[in-house]
């Protein structure tokens, strides 16, 4: 990506812990030690193909001890082309600072191709109404059957605790060759025409996948214990709300 010849802006979101770089002095990980990713911040980056998006995402998972699942994701993620776009596409050239995973202005158009949202494993249960009426019909049938049955107790019913924790992967498409000198309505507008003519035309070659990464950091945890990383050890194993079991990790002694 060419130099825009733009002043640096300032990175929403930064606090007192996050330094003008992107870098939070707190953070447990940085994007930056995960595989083949191009950093933009401590938490977040792209890379090229949906196989690095994947491992980026288990590496994130052993270094800070913690587990994700997708609940979302548009078909074909990872593979997708403008002709999946079944409403049409949009050209655009910076998101709002309040979406996950946010492309700040950098002179270079771009289509979103989709989007795969992940949940942490201890994140809002979105299967509650069937579970529910899955476990009323099994009551219902055991007092019709009069079937006395021993259950086991349950001392914990469920390892969701509504934490808000999110991965987040968007599927960008770029266009360098509609990169512009200088930031004005008129010069998008004017480079945006032109690229929908070249799309249109199928004229456009010059185009650059790329998936975009926000990871989320430990604070963004919660209602349970998360754990953390000594060298390739877990310092802690989750077991739920309970707390943790600790793990140290001792010296090798000459005997």
């Amino acid at each position: 990506m060419g130099d825009t010849g733009q002043p640096t802006m300032p990175i929403a979101g930064l606090d007192n812990d996050t330094d003008a770089d992107g870098i939070d002095n707190t953070a447990s990980f940085d994007i930056g030690q995960l595989s083949s990713v191009q950093r933009l911040r401590y938490d977040f980056g792209y890379v090229k193909t949906l196989d690095i998006a994947n491992r980026v995402v288990q590496e994130y998972e052993t270094m800070t001890v913690s587990k994700f699942a997708c609940y979302k994701a548009d078909k074909n993620f990872g593979h997708r082309q403008l002709s999946d776009l079944s409403g049409g596409y949009r050209i655009y050239w910076e998101d709002r600072d309040d979406i996950p995973c946010s492309l700040k202005y950098d002179a270079i158009p771009y289509v979103i191709l989709g989007v795969k949202c992940y949940d942490c494993h201890h994140g809002v249960d979105r299967n509650a109404a069937a579970k529910k009426l899955k476990k009323k019909e099994a009551e219902k049938k055991c007092n019709e059957d009069h079937a006395f049955k021993r259950r086991k107790q349950q001392i914990q019913n469920t390892k969701k605790f509504s934490c808000k924790a999110q991965i987040t992967i968007r599927e960008i498409l770029k266009f360098p060759e509609y990169q512009i000198a200088e930031n004005t309505k008129y010069k998008r507008n004017q480079a945006s025409q032109r690229l929908r003519a070249a799309i249109e035309s199928s004229n456009s070659n010059l185009r650059e996948k790329r998936l975009y990464i926000h990871l989320p950091s430990e604070p963004d945890h919660t209602g349970h214990v998360v754990g953390a990383v000594i060298g390739t050890v877990p310092e802690k194993i989750l077991i739920g709300a309970q707390g943790f079991i600790e793990f140290k990790v001792h010296p090798k002694s000459n005997v």
